[in-house]
């Protein structure tokens, strides 16, 4: 490591939410010291328009504007500020991006679909280095696939996939069996995985619920294995209204109205995949990115 012990700041900009988190990172581990979360919304209606949702800039910029004066409460040296699957498919990211830097400050990187596939597996292996199995991360814009074996990455391949996109078509099962199905004539490895590693929001509130029903404990996610039982639940799930789900589970707005997408995505993943089991992780690419710095501090 070049500096022994520093903060980072990490600003993930997706198609459903923003985030900031703060790091400490010492040695070669990342300790979260801060973050802070808002539903905003950007890829809401990309797939029909191709344009970010007008009220979602606004609150993006917001947004970016209390994380900036959170930033300036700690000692920061090093910024990573990315945008994901709604600033990679929009007509009009490059203006939002302009905006954000005179406004924020921030200066957005872009991230290839490929290279937030590598993030989400990164993400596993920080926290397991010697993870082998497929990686599954779900958003709002895109779904990310990635084969780990022995805590190296094999392959990897960001499909259109998200629940944003998905909810805008009402033949969404179709379109995900066809691509989830030609993918695995692309990628053969992806099939019948050890493990799967599930990664995103809604899919550990929908695991979360799927324990609190089984009267399980929630608050050690990562500890649970799930078995294909799940698909079960995902199917219930998938017939709830978000004001059910609310109710029932405490979830989020923004996370039940998506919650039908991300359960029928989940359940079909796992039927057309056939993983051994099936984890549900609490990282995300924030910690990827962590990760991801630290290994280019060694060099």
């Amino acid at each position: 490591m070049k500096n022994k012990d520093e903060n980072i700041a990490i600003v993930d900009i997706g198609s459903n939410s923003v985030r900031l988190f703060i790091f400490s990172i010492e040695e070669d581990r990342a300790e979260q010291i801060s973050a802070m979360k808002f539903f905003c919304g950007l890829g809401k209606d990309l797939g029909t328009t191709g344009l970010l949702h007008p009220e979602a800039i606004i609150a993006t910029h917001e947004a970016l504007a209390k994380f900036r004066h959170e930033i300036s409460q700690y000692s920061i040296r090093t910024e990573l500020v990315i945008g994901t699957a709604a600033l990679r498919e929009a007509k009009d990211a490059t203006s939002f991006i302009q905006d954000a830097k005179k406004r924020s400050g921030f200066d957005i990187r872009i991230v290839a679909g490929e290279e937030e596939a590598r993030l989400a597996a990164l993400a596993i292996l920080s926290g397991d280095r010697q993870a082998s199995g497929v990686v599954a991360d779900f958003g709002g814009g895109s779904l990310e696939l990635a084969k780990l074996g022995s805590g190296k990455i094999l392959s990897k391949v960001s499909l259109k996939l998200g629940a944003h996109y998905l909810k805008s078509f009402p033949d969404r099962n179709q379109i995900i069996d066809s691509k989830l199905q030609q993918t695995l004539l692309d990628y053969p490895e992806f099939s019948e995985p050890e493990n799967l590693y599930v990664i995103g929001g809604s899919w550990r509130s929908l695991a979360k619920a799927y324990l609190q029903d089984a009267g399980r404990d929630i608050s050690n996610l990562d500890k649970e294995n799930f078995g294909k039982e799940i698909t079960g639940f995902c199917r219930k799930i998938e017939k709830m209204s978000p004001a059910d789900l609310i109710e029932r589970y405490a979830m989020e707005m923004p996370r039940a109205q998506l919650m039908d997408v991300s359960a029928i995505m989940l359940e079909k993943i796992i039927t057309i995949l056939r993983p051994e089991q099936i984890r549900v992780s609490a990282a995300g690419i924030r910690d990827g990115l962590a990760y991801d710095y630290i290994l280019s501090q060694r060099h």
